[in-house]
């Protein structure tokens, strides 16, 4: 995973960000299943790849209940990361999203969005 995560975005097929957005919603891809840490990098790797999707699928990770801890830790540091390129309203909606998320004591809550 973080050998794909530097490769250049456009050299990286359709069908692999899709297996890195099922990887990190269902567990399982790619033939195997995954731990929490390995979903936690997918997100990262889909999200600096360029999701076609924008903030959607980290702003749905901070979410869901079925995501653990680490999972949605990594959706916060994504929506940070996206912040720069984000506009008005994608911004506002993430900050949204990272406010409404129980994410545990000591995991970031994405205070990139602020600069």
């Amino acid at each position: 995973l973080v050998a794909l995560g530097m490769q250049p975005s456009e050299g990286i097929p359709s069908g692999m960000r899709d297996q890195l957005r099922r990887l990190v919603l269902t567990k399982r891809a790619l033939g195997r299943s995954w731990d929490s840490s390995e979903r936690s990098h997918a997100l990262l790797v889909y999200t600096r790849l360029g999701a076609p999707d924008g903030i959607r699928l980290p702003t749905n990770v901070l979410s869901s209940k079925r995501c653990s801890a680490p999972v949605q830790a990594a959706a916060a540091i994504a929506l940070s990361q996206l912040a720069p390129t984000l506009g008005d309203e994608p911004r506002a909606e993430a900050a949204k999203a990272l406010r409404r998320a129980r994410l545990t004591q000591g995991h970031t809550h994405g205070v990139g969005l602020c600069y």
